[in-house]
């Protein structure tokens, strides 16, 4: 009863911060809108933006595609496929894709409202700082139709993946050290 009444008090912060983590992924896509970032990858994407697509779905809604540690630790190959979109040419059709593909599976597997806003706004702010990486380094219409791939633009590539990475890790380490009712580097330190 104890743990439950702590529980219960911490609540109130966990909704807190994916109610601010909501609001930041609205800022964040509407960021993105506002920049004009291709929401439609031209000619030469569609096919393989789909095909990404695709492949993200499938990779989040198949369990027997995840590699497993443990009871709780998984990784999916999704953000790999939801990153590729990116790269072909289409970050907005990518965190539109991610969010619809977390929503679906969250749903099904019936998790509750609040770990389905978490992870929705998650995914989005994640892969929509990557977007916004590529977008100043001059690679958000894609790189299916460069020839050469300037090293500006590899740079930039590989900064978006790793902030992906490290924003997606940071935001989850911080939703469980607050439910938790632990701080956030005891957290990291035990993981």
């Amino acid at each position: 009863t104890h743990q439950r009444s702590d529980e219960a008090q911490r609540l109130p912060v966990v909704r807190l911060y994916v109610g601010i983590l909501g609001a930041v992924a609205a800022l964040i896509v509407g960021q993105l809108v506002a920049l004009d970032v291709p929401l439609d990858p031209g000619p030469s994407g569609r096919i393989p933006a789909l095909l990404f697509a695709v492949l993200l779905f499938i990779g989040e809604t198949q369990p027997r595609l995840w590699m497993r540690w443990g009871d709780q630790a998984q990784i999916t190959p999704g953000w790999a496929f939801a990153y590729a979109v990116v790269l072909v040419g289409s970050p907005l059709g990518a965190v539109i894709a991610v969010v619809l593909t977390h929503l679906y599976t969250d749903v099904r597997h019936r998790k509750g409202a609040l770990k389905i806003a978490f992870n929705a706004s998650q995914v989005a702010v994640s892969l929509s700082c990557s977007a916004l990486v590529l977008h100043v380094f001059g690679v958000d219409d894609g790189i299916l139709d460069i020839e050469h791939l300037p090293v500006q633009s590899a740079i930039g590539i590989l900064i978006g993946g790793i902030v992906t990475f490290v924003v997606n890790g940071a935001l989850l380490t911080i939703v469980i050290s607050l439910h938790q009712g632990v701080p956030v580097r005891s957290f990291v330190n035990r993981s």
